[in-house]
């Protein structure tokens, strides 16, 4: 009962940072150009998976997720090449997350999310071509190669 409790009012405290960060998605979005505030994207996104108890549900967020580290690799490459290696390290992790999950899926479901991983390698060949000064970007590609 106080584990409930104390559940509901952590995050009742923290629907304003919520709120907050939508709000700063729809100006340009949170991302590791952002360390404070991404930090606190993550960590909201991690209260979400370990709520979910449902594996599908919890695959269908990761995506979800995945998809936001390829924006969010995107904007810092153009916007803010400094925090370009960091913005990929988030997206290797997350591609990991995922493919460690894709595990316990029959085969519809492990070739929806491997179609994924396509789109998302198709994402940064684009971006490298766009950037091909970046060598991170080329070796994430590789990764991200092995990985399908």
């Amino acid at each position: 009962m106080i584990k409930k409790l104390l559940t509901i009012l952590t995050l009742m405290m923290l629907l304003p940072i919520a709120n907050a960060q939508e709000d700063v998605k729809r100006i340009g979005g949170v991302n590791t150009g952002q360390p404070f505030l991404h930090s606190i994207d993550l960590w909201l996104e991690k209260i979400q998976l370990a709520t979910e108890r449902n594996e599908l549900k919890k695959a269908t967020l990761r995506i979800k997720f995945l998809k936001e580290r390829n924006d969010e690799l995107e904007y810092v490459a153009q916007k803010r090449p400094q925090f370009t290696e960091k913005a990929i390290e988030h997206l290797e992790k997350a591609r990991e997350k995922l493919s460690n999950e894709t595990i316990v899926f029959d085969e519809p479901q492990r070739n929806v999310i491997k179609e994924y991983f396509n789109v998302s390698l198709t994402r940064l060949e684009k971006l490298s071509e766009a950037r091909p000064e970046n060598e991170g970007l080329k070796n994430a590609i590789e990764r991200h190669r092995l990985n399908i």
